[in-house]
């Protein structure tokens, strides 16, 4: 894995910087908005032609985009956005062992290449202008495997005993480990993935609340529902149109 400058330290005061992150998968999508929305504003694109009118849109800080799109290949994203915004920084993520889609961008302005879980264990370092190394620490290996774990399992059952059998650790030790590095329990981490891979699927599809609901790992409707009540997020169903908004999770 290589890396390097991630985004300028310079930006308005009290300003958190904009990040651009293009994903194909939901869960991506929703790991890197549960862990860097404290820090930054997170705007996210699932297809590469959305990437293309998001960047119209907005100049980010930092673009983080996934190398296999189904739509448009890496190499025109980020052609678009050294067109608009030379000097913005561009990170690219794969899956594990996914080399070729890399090698897709030869000859691009790269400022990093993380596989995901690399970037996971990373992520606590993105405020720093340089990561020396991908293992750089921030989030432990174990902590970062959970992560991506729960990145690919959110919609089916994913405990504190699921996962810290899959680590081959006590459930215990996972619970301490994990809120002592997220300031998060387990079960509360979860839930944010899936509340935010609801909110993707209501910003970017027509789909019913129903099949929302299952998709994002929720019992049905009304637990969604519940569940959004209880994070003071309204109605799902009244959220829509709010987060089909393209504007920057609700800057003016």
């Amino acid at each position: 894995m290589t890396s390097g400058v991630l985004y300028s330290r310079r930006r308005r005061a009290g300003a958190p910087p904009r990040l651009l992150v293009v994903d194909s998968d939901l869960g991506s999508l929703a790991t890197f908005v549960v862990l860097l929305r404290r820090r930054f504003h997170v705007d996210t694109a699932l297809t590469g032609r959305q990437a293309i009118s998001r960047l119209a849109l907005f100049k980010p800080r930092l673009l983080i985009l996934d190398a296999q799109l189904p739509d448009l290949e890496g190499v025109y994203i980020l052609q678009a956005l050294r067109a608009r915004y030379p000097a913005c920084p561009a990170v690219v993520v794969t899956e594990l062992g996914d080399h070729l889609a890399v090698r897709r961008l030869t000859g691009e302005r790269i400022d990093g290449v993380f596989e995901k879980i690399s970037f996971w264990a990373a992520v606590d370092q993105l405020a720093v202008p340089l990561i020396a190394n991908a293992y750089h620490p921030g989030l432990s290996q174990d902590i970062a495997k959970a992560i991506d774990y729960v990145r690919q399992r959110y919609a089916t059952r994913c405990t504190v005993d699921d996962i810290s059998a899959y680590l081959a650790m006590s459930p215990s030790s996972l619970a301490h480990k994990f809120r002592a590095q997220t300031t998060a329990t387990v079960r509360g981490y979860v839930i944010d993935v899936r509340v935010e891979v609801a909110k993707l699927l209501l910003r970017h599809t027509d789909d019913k609340l129903e099949a929302i609901a299952q998709r994002a790992g929720f019992c049905d409707s009304p637990h969604l529902c519940r569940t959004f009540r209880c994070r003071h997020l309204g109605r799902p169903d009244e959220s829509r149109a709010t987060l089909r908004d393209y504007r920057v999770h609700g800057e003016p």
